[in-house]
């Protein structure tokens, strides 16, 4: 299941010791591979987190406010798949507000040329089913 939470552990505790002004959300997303890889592809995992923005960014005050993202591992990957989904959305206000608005990224250890070990893990995955 995926979701925008309010309250990650790490970012509440850390970022705001930083004297941010930021509204914080974390976007998870099942990271059990092992048990379901081929279920959802990065294309509807990037839906999702557009669709879990939507839903957050719905005044014109929320609509306008910058957006940073923090993406970790294949969540990096998410992040990007999500901008392209979000800038393919031509006809729609919030989705080209998400691309206009994303003001930067982290990207903390993201597979941007893959890995080497993604096709073994798809076909391990495969065998398990």
């Amino acid at each position: 299941m995926t979701s925008l939470s309010a309250h990650p552990v790490w970012l509440r505790d850390f970022l705001p010791e930083e004297g941010l002004h930021a509204r914080i959300m974390a976007f998870n997303h099942n990271t059990a591979w092992q048990a379901n890889a081929i279920a959802k592809s990065l294309q509807d995992h990037g839906e999702d987190l557009v669709r879990a923005l939507r839903r957050v960014r719905k005044t014109p005050e929320e609509k306008c406010r910058p957006i940073a993202f923090i993406g970790h591992s294949f969540g990096g990957l998410i992040v990007k798949q999500a901008l392209v989904v979000a800038n393919g959305d031509a006809g729609d206000d919030v989705g080209r507000g998400i691309v206009q608005q994303t003001q930067g990224f982290i990207f903390l250890g993201v597979p941007h040329k893959g890995a080497r070990l993604t096709f073994p893990g798809m076909m391990l995955s495969l065998f398990g089913h």
